[in-house]
């Protein structure tokens, strides 16, 4: 699968380069804005790089067939003039002019034209917004079915005056409802036919609509139904169920909102006409050659949300060590507050963020040991496996040797509930330059709405500030670094845009390929050091933006990228591995004892079948079963994977596959309704494939295996299924026993801790010994100790060290295993810390 970092250019960041006019907008606190965007229509045509033209026929509601084309928008002086013409064309009775602003700004921007309207009557005249973004089969377009009519006008027949209609319409669920949108809007007359400046503002749950500086209406009254923003009652009174979670959040929460239908959607701010008749406003021939005249277009931001700069950074917190905020996040009061740092996990472990006031706990965000994402307040916890949209989306948010950038921002709110919210992005890959969108529609289990950009979201209710955060470690093995803090978005994302990045991926494919691939962008050509573990190699003058090599991997290898510069000397953000299996002399090729796959509602157990099925399908799901065991020799393993091959995928949509494990044996007696309960399955790792097929996945097992040694339970079963993806998707894998295969599914263990030199015996009289009054571990034996590893009962490594006395953490209490590597044994010897 190919990753490329995605680059957005803000229009703000080059207008001093540009040398635009630094006009204001005709708003009370115009100070409070910057400009970053204007089109004045001085030019002799307009810029298509810029904007775009409709370029179809459509029929007005008063029934003509009307083409608005590219040839009738016109610059001339000074204007650009959405000219309207009569039987110009014969694919239409008329012609008339639409065009739109490629560039999207998202919420919190102030928009604002000075027009006149075409000077004639039944000619409907539009400053508005539309979503051009084409719609998917995922989301069903629930993401950009929205428009806000800034106003739509016509001259008046009677007199000197014009008819505005300001409005907003919700169509996300038109196709659903009898062909009926929610919408609502209010009439004014205005008595000029001479330019108007007309703006709107888009917050992130409301809009304003202005007409010369003066407020007309927020888009939240309706003269009849008074609280449709709110409820969404009115012409709909029932919606269909499964849009309203979908599309507005409605998870049966009691302080659920509809907030007018706005949810991110990703709105062109557009400009119009179109021939249209009606009684008071009607079509006749002297519409001809007349236009719309727009003086200007300009964008604004206010200057607070473009603020880039972090107010606090740490570049290495310490773990269990609280980062004091200098500011603190203030829940009493309506602000939005911003926080980042880089993790990058060496083993499976849990990682977590623990937000705290003065006095205690306010929430904890932790990266779990299966790569899911959590938010807990201490009572409730919400987790990216089961709160939706992030429960339907096949993504890893977390995996264990990848650098990730995590983002946090805390909704304070001093009326309501605040919300906490956390989003990751894999460094090599895509940082998004615009903030995910917040749709505050959330339930308890952290259900919303499918256009939440953010990864995971909580409300709590709290008044207190808080004043620190600590990052904790249960294997005190993760590496936290760059924490930033700052008022926006931008200000704590900022470092990781526009440099140039390389990814790296791979995997075997066959007993032969081993190819990696890179992907790079930025400033060619590209020098790119990359490393096996062991040794570093360096390619140079790459010219292409997926680059491929070979390699010759021994054992169980996982190549990465050291470093990378583009053609200008500047270092590249690096991520991904590739990882390969040849198994040598250090490891241990184990083919599964017995494996098959189980059918729901069949008593079917094919254990010789040569492919074994995963699918979620309703009724009908299939799951596959690996029976392994341990060798009687060994006692312990510094590496230990789960190496299953993928032969095809039916669906090209991405589905993520499951692996867990049971001390439960399965065997060909075995069936759905015989197989080992659900709570008998630990989960041990998860993956999501692409529409890829032919190559080998593989699950670190290290810790379960270690655990299996610990309690002497050597046989075990691993397990696949499907948890997220199309439920047609039918993934086949390869068996590990009974098979020729040239890939067959098997696991890799390595022979020892210290590489295969020799195997752990149980020492017989004490090696170290523990002094609890000063919790130091100290060598009470006459051997020379090189090295010591500390590991829980379930085999997680808790530290390493060659050097003695070791300093034990009051963390580390309980039984815990030591393996000791002397100069002739490598010895296990259980410790009560």
């Amino acid at each position: 699968m190919c990753f490329k970092k995605i680059f957005i250019t803000f229009i703000f960041f080059i207008l001093p380069f540009l040398g635009w006019a630094q006009v204001s907008p005709l708003l009370a606190n115009a100070a409070d804005y910057q400009l970053v965007f204007q089109d004045e229509f001085n030019g002799i045509a307009l810029d298509w790089n810029v904007w775009v033209s409709d370029d179809a026929v459509k029929t007005s509601s008063s029934g003509q067939t009307v083409g608005r084309w590219k040839e009738n928008a016109v610059l001339a002086d000074g204007f650009l003039k959405l000219m309207v013409k009569k039987g110009n064309r014969a694919d239409s009775e008329w012609t008339a002019g639409f065009v739109w602003i490629k560039k999207l700004f998202g919420p919190n921007t102030y928009y604002e034209s000075r027009f006149r309207l075409t000077d004639a009557t039944g000619v409907n005249n539009a400053f508005w917004t539309a979503c051009q973004t084409a719609g998917d089969d995922v989301t069903r377009s629930f993401k950009n079915r929205y428009e806000i009519d800034v106003v739509e006008a016509k001259r008046l027949n009677a007199s000197n005056s014009i008819n505005g209609h300001l409005a907003w319409h919700d169509w996300k669920t038109y196709s659903y409802a009898n062909s009926v949108d929610i919408a609502q809007g209010i009439g004014k007359t205005y008595n000029t036919i001479d330019f108007q400046t007309w703006g709107l503002w888009v917050g992130e749950d409301n809009f304003i609509i202005f007409c010369d500086g003066v407020e007309q209406w927020r888009g939240t009254t309706h003269s009849t139904y008074t609280n449709q923003w709110n409820t969404g009652v009115g012409k709909l009174s029932v919606w269909p169920t499964q849009e309203e979670k979908r599309a507005y959040g409605k998870w049966g929460q009691p302080d659920w909102n509809y907030m007018g239908g706005m949810n991110g959607d990703q709105m062109n701010i557009c400009l119009s006409n179109m021939p249209w008749s009606d009684a008071s406003s009607t079509l006749k021939d002297a519409a001809n050659n007349t236009s719309m005249d727009i003086d200007f277009m300009r964008i604004y931001k206010r200057k607070t949300d473009l603020s880039s700069a972090p107010t606090q950074t740490l570049e290495v917190p310490v773990l269990k060590q609280p980062v004091l905020l200098t500011k603190g996040f203030d829940l009493n009061i309506d602000k939005n507050y911003y926080f980042s740092f880089v993790a990058n996990r060496p083993y499976n472990s849990n990682v977590n963020c623990v937000l705290k006031s003065d006095n205690q706990t306010e929430a904890t965000f932790k990266i779990s040991k299966d790569n899911e994402l959590l938010i807990s307040d201490g009572t409730k916890e919400v987790s990216t496996r089961i709160a939706y949209p992030a429960s339907s989306t096949a993504e890893v948010y977390f995996e264990t040797g990848h650098k990730y950038l995590i983002v946090g921002r805390i909704t304070a709110s001093a009326l309501n509930k605040d919300i906490i919210s956390f989003r990751s992005y894999e460094l090599g890959k895509y940082v998004s330059e615009v903030e995910p969108f917040l749709y505050r529609n959330i339930d308890d289990i952290g259900n919303t709405s499918i256009t939440n950009g953010w990864h995971i979201n909580k409300k709590i209710s709290s008044a207190n500030k808080i004043s620190n955060i600590e990052f904790v470690d249960d294997a005190n093995n993760c590496k936290i670094s760059d924490f930033r803090v700052g008022d926006t978005y931008i200000s704590v994302v900022n470092k990781y845009l526009n440099k140039p990045v390389a990814y790296m991926y791979g995997e075997t494919k066959s007993s032969t390929e081993r190819r990696i691939y890179l992907t790079l962008d930025g400033k060619f050509p590209f020098k790119v050091t990359y490393t096996d573990g062991k040794t570093q190699a360096t390619l140079n003058n790459i010219l292409d933006s997926i680059y491929t090599f070979t390699v010759n991997p021994v054992g169980i290898s996982q190549y990465s990228i050291v470093s990378a510069t583009d053609a200008d000397g500047n270092e590249s953000e690096i991520g991904g591995t590739a990882n390969f299996y040849v198994t040598d002399a250090d490891f241990l090729t184990i083919k599964p004892l017995f494996d098959t796959y189980l059918t729901e509602g069949t008593t079917l157990n094919p254990n010789t079948a040569n492919d074994l099925f995963v699918t979620s399908k309703s009724g009908a799901a299939q799951e596959s079963f690996l029976v392994f065991q341990l060798p009687e020799v060994q006692t312990v393993t510094e590496k230990a994977n789960a190496v299953i091959y993928c032969t095809s995928k039916s669906i090209t949509t991405p589905t993520k596959i499951e692996l867990l494990g049971s001390t439960d044996i399965v065997n060909s007696t075995t069936t759905w309704n015989s197989a080992p309960q659900a709570s008998n399955w630990e989960a041990l790792g998860s993956k999501v494939l692409g529409a890829t097929s032919g190559f080998y996945i593989d699950f670190d097992i290290t810790p379960f295996c270690n655990a299996r040694f610990a309690n002497n339970q050597r046989t075990f079963t691993l397990k696949l299924k499907q948890v997220i993806g199309d439920e047609n998707a039918v993934t086949k894998f390869k068996p590990g026993h009974n098979t020729a295969s040239s890939v067959p599914s098997f696991m890799a263990l390595r022979k020892d801790i210290q590489s295969g030199v020799s195997t752990p015996q149980l020492s017989t009289n004490p090696i170290l010994y523990f002094q609890l009054s000063t919790r130091q571990l100290s060598n009470c034996s006459e051997m020379i100790i090189s090295n010591v590893s500390i590991y829980n009962i379930s085999g997680q490594l808790l530290l390493q060290s060659n050097t003695l006395p070791i300093s034990i953490s009051n963390a580390f209490k309980g039984i815990s295993i030591a393996h000791i590597i002397t100069s002739k044994q490598t010895f296990v010897q259980k410790l009560i810390l």
